[in-house]
């Protein structure tokens, strides 16, 4: 977390309930349990395909 503040980046937290992590997240996403893996997958796709920019 504080390597977060000092980089400016954002943390995203994808997760099925409302976790430390997440409320400390710039933004949380909830999930239906058991999705996670899909949202893996779905976040791997558009890494690879180049869909994301730094």
């Amino acid at each position: 977390m504080d390597a977060r503040m000092e980089y400016g980046s954002k943390l995203i937290t994808f997760d099925v309930r409302m976790s430390e992590t997440a409320a400390k997240s710039d933004l949380w996403i909830p999930v239906k349990s058991g999705t996670d893996g899909i949202v893996a997958l779905a976040m791997a796709h558009t890494i690879l395909k180049g869909r994301i920019q730094a």
